[in-house]
């Protein structure tokens, strides 16, 4: 007997919108019952089912699911908010300091291609696992009860992009590298995010370096996966800010075309909204980079003249978390659904809402049915101690009302920031900018004490907000000091016992964001970001706590505790949306910011001034 089990995939680009896997499975009526009922709720994935089978996969079983009142990591059964060491400096002493205070989970990075670490995947038949193996054996050597959690960057290898040119990215000029002073593009050409064949390809490499690790010595001690990729591993466009916009490819007009008649569903429908008789759905091209930068003196493009553009920024947007859950797909099918799987996303604040990221899709991701959390660093612009503050990128109760963890990837730096710098030999920062800028940028302190004092307000920002935090050191050393450490112990303490206490969401004040106006806007408009980004430090520091959801999330929460909401430029509010605000949030006595106002004095709420 074989078990098929289908997941929906809504943000699917192909013409499915189910996932099938098939395999071996001899029940007996009561091991029947316990994997098809019992599993749903061990997963914490509504609709998914994990299959015990004669050959199973090795390690501990691990998911996320409710507790508490937030999306948690299970581990074996039990819950685990001990925070993860992470370093792209992976050492044998860095992480026998972390053992010695009580970390039990490691993650260092591992590529398909050259990255931060050597290439495995070396040639079309040809794999070189040594380094992943080598640094499997220095975390495990540290604690050999520990865990195991790999960042996979999805680094596409030279050899690849030259046996397949057509699957290459295409810039709007024509060409298909970069030239040069494109920053870190400069010359380098990238593959199409929408080609079928690569996806097709980086799937079987991710799939073939998993096998192995489930083959491996140290399979048993694997935690989950972190699927990364494209620029900075943390999925978002090759071309962001390189003066040169993409993606031209035939690829990208396939899927953009596809997109197209999902959305719309007949020729008609697509003429009308594009206001033009003679185009369909084999005809509708990519816009060209003189009609995306059109009218920069303007806030808002016409939808009656630019309903093309708009509509590719909204699909150019979707693509991402769309070949996110391709590829975390992978991840569940090879481990079977016994490993959590994450990836980087979510930081439509920090962008300001521009849609050339493409991280105005955050709806999108919180749908996947096989991702399990959402990785976000905090920001590089307000880390300094006193005059910054640690604040969500997007909307994270959006993420939690689907069952994700937004996982907090927390980065910042210590006091031994110079120390540092001297070791690297660095004279300037690390971009544009100043050694100091740089410090200022990654939450550099001048004092152990003051290290310490960053991060209890960072382990009181992921406690606050009932997020998973890891401890990433960057750049190797910046936690190596005795008394740097000694907090560090003390906060392995706090964290992990936090698993026992209620973290439900105790705000009263509710912010609600809107991914689709950003396509509205025209090119690098600055409007939407003057709300979204400079605003959240703030906030964070009101001296209350607030939630922060997407629109379209609205009807998924529940809206009794809020009793100020403030919508950050929901100018794209469909009629129905705006008959459900009226009816379950706009209740007498809750105070709204919101255009316009009258919507609020119907619904016999306050109305402050319109934003």
């Amino acid at each position: 007997m074989k078990l098929t089990i289908r997941l929906p995939d809504p943000c699917a680009q192909g013409p499915s919108s189910e996932k099938t896997t098939t395999m071996p499975y001899n029940p007996t009526r009561r091991e029947l019952l316990r994997d098809g009922l019992m599993s749903f709720a061990a997963a914490g994935m509504p609709g998914s089912a994990i299959v015990e089978d004669s050959n199973p996969i090795p390690g501990p079983r691990t998911s996320v699911a409710i507790h508490l009142g937030k999306p948690t990591f299970f581990l074996d059964g039990e819950p685990f908010t001990s925070p993860v060491f992470e370093t792209h400096v992976p050492e044998s002493r860095y992480f026998r300091q972390l053992a010695r205070v009580g970390c039990r989970v490691f993650s260092f990075s591992t590529n398909l291609a050259v990255g931060t670490r050597p290439a495995t995947w070396i040639g079309p038949d040809r794999w070189d696992f040594s380094d992943l193996d080598t640094l499997a054996h220095r975390a495990l050597d540290a604690r050999p009860d520990g865990y195991i959690m790999p960042r996979v960057f999805l680094e596409t290898p030279d050899w690849w992009l030259l046996q397949h040119p057509e699957e290459v990215q295409v810039l709007d000029d024509g060409r298909r590298a970069y030239p040069p002073g494109s920053e870190s593009r400069s010359g380098r050409s990238f593959p199409s995010i929408a080609s079928p064949v690569w996806r097709r390809d980086m799937a079987g490499g991710l799939q073939r370096l998993i096998e192995h690790i489930q083959r491996s010595d140290y399979a048993a001690h694997m935690f989950g996966y972190m699927v990364t990729g494209m620029m900075t591993e943390e999925w978002y466009h090759w071309s962001i800010h390189a003066g040169e916009l993409s993606n031209y490819s035939a690829a990208m007009h396939a899927a953009f075309r596809a997109w197209l008649q999902r959305r719309y569903g007949d020729v008609a429908a697509l003429r009308e909204a594009w206001c033009d008789p003679r185009v369909d759905f084999s005809t509708a091209a990519v816009p060209s980079k003189t009609d995306r930068q059109r009218h920069r003196e303007r806030t808002f493009r016409d939808p009656a003249a630019e309903m093309p553009v708009i509509d590719y920024y909204l699909f150019y947007n979707e693509i991402i978390p769309e070949t996110i859950g391709r590829f975390v797909r992978t991840v569940k099918d090879v481990t079977r659904g016994t490993k959590v799987v994450g990836a980087f996303y979510g930081y439509m604040f920090e962008f300001g809402g521009d849609p050339e990221f493409g991280h105005n899709a955050l709806g999108c991701l919180a749908r996947s049915p096989n991702l399990d959390f959402m990785l976000v660093t905090s920001s590089y612009g307000h880390r300094q101690l006193g005059l910054g503050a640690d604040y969500l990128r997007s909307p994270a109760l959006s993420l939690a009302l689907h069952g994700k963890l937004w996982y907090h990837d927390n980065d910042v730096v210590s006091s031994k920031f110079p120390d540092v710098i001297k070791r690297l030999g660095l004279k300037e920062g690390f971009g544009p900018g100043t050694i100091q800028q740089t410090g200022e940028n990654l939450g550099a302190t001048r004092t152990t004490q003051e290290t310490a004092w960053m991060y209890r307000r960072n382990a009181g920002f992921a406690l606050g907000h009932g997020l998973f935090t890891s401890l990433f050191d960057l750049h190797g050393g910046y936690y190596y000091d005795p008394q740097i450490l000694a907090e560090l112990a003390r906060l392995y303490r706090v964290l992990g016992e936090s698993a026992q206490f209620d973290r439900s969401p105790a705000a009263q004040i509710l912010l609600v964001a809107d991914e689709t106006t950003g396509a509205y806007l025209t090119f690098e408009n600055g409007a939407y970001a003057r709300s979204l980004a400079e605003t959240q430090p703030a906030l964070v520091k009101i001296g209350a706590p607030f939630d922060s959801v997407l629109v379209d999330d609205l009807d998924r929460l529940d809206p009794s505790p809020y009793r100020l909401v403030i919508f950050f430029h929901t100018y794209h509010l469909s009629s129905a949306q705006r008959d459900f605000v009226r009816r379950t949030l706009l209740r007498p006595g809750v105070t709204a910011l919101l255009n316009p106002e009258r919507m609020v004095q119907q619904a016999g709420g306050h109305a402050v001034s319109p934003i």
